[in-house]
């Protein structure tokens, strides 16, 4: 995972238990891996705070420049869970 890390704040739009679709309101290199962290949503994991980490690859990448209220360098990242990194929350679940 060489390269230039930095953080992104997207926004979940699909997610199964083998990958996820997001976008951010910046381009991100999708020729490395990616690490996600995602926090699960209420529905989910009630009570809980349950936060999650991805190591994913990118399998397709679009600009969404102008599209849906986004403007440029917007895209939309389809990416596959390679492995989980680590899982914390209120309940004190660490791997």
């Amino acid at each position: 995972m060489g390269g230039r890390q930095f953080e992104v704040q997207g926004m979940t739009r699909d997610l199964s238990k083998n990958g996820i679709y997001f976008t951010a309101p910046a381009d991100v290199n999708t020729q490395q891996t990616m690490e996600l962290a995602l926090k699960l949503p209420e529905e989910i994991m009630p009570d809980t705070g349950l936060q999650v980490r991805y190591l994913t690859q990118s399998v397709r990448k679009e600009k969404l420049n102008g599209t849906n209220g986004f403007t440029s360098p917007a895209v939309g990242v389809a990416a596959r869970f390679l492995t989980l990194q680590r899982e914390a929350g209120k309940g004190g679940l660490a791997a």
